[in-house]
């Protein structure tokens, strides 16, 4: 037991990735329950709005007594002119399913001899009515002037649309997602070293060299002080970390391979036919030294073929 506890702290998933995946979880769980809490101001906290008074992005309230159709689109929102109880005319924005609850009122701007329909409180923001605002809605041909006339006369109009603190939810949401991506990432790479690390320690057991693997990783890390990722010993290789501990008479294919365009690694073929990462070739590692990794590997295993074709030669 000692010796699979020796290897097993050695070649197991670093003890930091389980950890970063739990900060993940929880910094995920955080920004979600901020995701839920409603951040739209209370609506007693609203004022009605002014086209001319109401400052930018203030919280607001307008009561539609009448509404024009569709006035003009701008960015791809769509524009349109409330009527207050009082005939006030407010340039304004709104969704077209918000639109559509506005039936009745709807009917009233077509027709002021119908019946006065019952008013309808919108909240929203006020905001400022800009040049390339009035440009879309000068370019509008054939309309009611009305429709068109408060975005140059006023200086606000009411967005409809608009929530403060929306943007917040959707960024909390947003990094919730995110979070909870990387804790799967890492919860799956984790698993996946676990699964390669019990295959490694089953071999070891089933042909009897466990303690054999354990005992020269042990002297290994005596004579390399230092935290280093991989160990090549007479007979094995062990990788920190990534779940592999490896006799070298178990290989019968070397090779080395490109990892994108930043290095090269060292590859095996087991004689079970499974491809694993063997030593990892970035950095300073010259070729004098992967010659060196190919060479101690052939001394041990005189069986096995070298070589950086990728073709299988079996």
């Amino acid at each position: 037991m000692e010796s699979e506890k020796t290897l097993k702290e050695y070649i197991y998933p670093l003890k930091g990735t389980r950890i970063a995946a739990l900060v993940c979880v929880v910094l995920s769980l955080i920004l979600g329950f901020l995701a839920m809490i409603p951040s739209r101001p209370a609506e007693s906290s609203a004022v009605p709005f002014d086209p001319k008074l109401s400052a930018n992005r203030e919280w607001c309230y307008v009561d539609v007594a009448a509404v024009s159709p569709p006035a003009f689109t701008y960015n791809k929102r769509i524009y349109f002119v409330l009527m207050g109880a009082d005939g006030t005319l407010y340039p304004a924005r709104l969704t077209t399913p918000q639109y559509y609850t506005l039936y009745g009122q709807a009917q009233y701007w077509s027709d002021p001899t119908s019946d006065v329909p019952a008013l309808k409180r919108f909240y929203g923001m006020a905001r400022k009515i800009n040049n390339v605002m009035q440009r879309a809605a000068g370019g509008v041909t054939g309309a009611d002037e009305r429709m068109t006339a408060p975005f140059f006369s006023e200086t606000m109009f009411f967005d409809a649309t608009a929530i403060p603190g929306a943007n917040r939810d959707s960024a909390f949401l947003s990094f919730s997602i995110v979070f909870m991506l990387i804790a799967s990432v890492l919860y799956l790479m984790n698993a996946a070293v676990r699964a390669r690390a019990r295959r490694s320690l089953k071999r070891l057991r089933d042909t009897g060299y466990i303690e054999e693997a354990a005992g020269e990783l042990y002297n290994a890390l005596m004579n390399n002080p230092e935290d280093v990722n991989w160990l090549l010993t007479p007979n094995y290789v062990f990788l920190r970390g990534e779940g592999t501990a490896l006799r070298l008479t178990d290989i019968y294919w070397i090779f080395t391979r490109h990892y994108y365009k930043r290095g090269r690694y060292i590859a095996a073929k087991t004689v079970d036919k499974r491809e694993m990462l063997l030593i990892p070739a970035y950095g300073d590692m010259t070729d004098e030294g992967i010659q060196r990794v190919y060479e101690h590997v052939k001394k041990v295993n005189p069986e096995v073929i070298t070589g950086a074709n990728q073709q299988d030669p079996q």
